[in-house]
């Protein structure tokens, strides 16, 4: 690639990962870090030491806590923020977007209140439908920054309404270590990434309750199921759900000991509550906020979510993991499918 301005909106460990593999195609990376001290330590000590412990961060990344600058001559922008906090976010960089600038997504979150999508949130503050069509990306897969921040292989798939959008994007990630796969569902891509984390938070529940591979592969068998009939229902295919950003997702955000949404749900299931649990790990488990947006859209569209309403029911009803075990085991017996 080579000498091409990139921003990163957000430090966190995804974000800070992203900023080093770019930067090694030779690019000018900007990071924005919402806290000072972040920056300081990247452009100080080389180092993200509160969401990325042990890596080094090569020379030609720059951090900085205003936007603005971030954003300046920037060919790519990355959107790695918390999904909750993105609209006002795009409302103060809208500004300083350029028309030649391409936005790419990697925050895998749902806005609460209209169940949209980041893409759908970016295309309306940044520019209406044209910019859905030709300079919007997202990307999705089963993605554990810190393994990949240590150099292990791993996918990923982008996807974008632009095939000339989804090559840059391609060429710009891919490296002997990291392979990236193409895609034109933009949707499917963003509601399975999004979806699997209150899944992820289920697996967790399941650990912390000492419960078998069983328990947790019928579970996730029928998460799948919900994650799938949400998406359709949205505009999604059916088959981005097989691949790796919906199924290689699930499995590996609900098995990995890296992972915010199963350590969350693991905690929750030890005793935690809701609040206890989000303050004792580093980052956001976006599962906690996309569980409350996917209820809220079951009981709109009036569909039958059980697993995402029991997962719903122990974060925001104070209802025991146990009890909702016994309520998805004891509901009417039916065929599967």
């Amino acid at each position: 690639m080579g000498h091409q301005n990139v921003a990163i909106i957000g430090a966190g460990a995804w974000g800070t990962t992203l900023s080093c593999m770019i930067a090694r195609k030779d690019c000018a990376v900007k990071i924005w870090a919402y806290k000072a001290s972040t920056c300081e330590d990247i452009n100080r000590f080389r180092e993200n030491r509160e969401f990325l412990p042990g890596i080094a961060i090569t020379g030609n990344v720059s951090a900085t806590d205003n936007i603005v600058e971030a954003l300046k001559d920037a060919r790519y922008v990355i959107i790695a923020s918390p999904s909750h906090v993105l609209r006002q976010l795009f409302k103060k960089m809208a500004p300083h977007i350029s028309s030649e600038t391409d936005i790419i997504s990697v925050t895998k979150g749902i806005e609460e209140k209209s169940f949209a999508s980041v893409s759908q949130v970016a295309i309306e503050e940044f520019g209406g439908a044209e910019l859905m069509n030709s300079r919007v990306a997202v990307i999705s897969g089963p993605n554990l920054a810190r393994e990949i921040a240590a150099g292990l292989p791993s996918t990923t798939v982008v996807a974008s309404h632009s095939k000339k959008l989804c090559e840059g994007v391609q060429r710009l990630l891919a490296s002997e270590r990291f392979r990236v796969y193409t895609s034109s569902d933009v949707l499917g891509l963003e509601y399975g990434g999004s979806l699997k984390n209150i899944m992820a938070i289920g697996a967790g529940l399941c650990d912390g309750l000492c419960y078998g591979d069983n328990t947790k592969a019928a579970f996730l068998t029928r998460a799948l199921r919900e994650m799938v009939m949400i998406g359709e229902l949205k505009g999604a295919m059916r088959e981005t759900f097989y691949g790796l950003s919906g199924i290689g997702d699930l499995f590996a955000t609900s098995f990995s000991k890296f992972s915010r949404n199963r350590t969350f749900g693991e905690k929750i299931a030890r005793g935690m509550n809701k609040e206890q649990a989000e303050s004792s790990i580093s980052g956001i488990a976006e599962g906690v906020h996309t569980t409350r947006a996917a209820y809220l859209f079951g009981r709109k569209e009036k569909i039958d979510i059980p697993v995402i309403n029991e997962i719903y029911s122990i974060l925001y009803e104070g209802k025991s993991p146990a009890e909702s075990v016994m309520s998805l085991m004891t509901r009417t017996l039916k065929g599967e499918i």
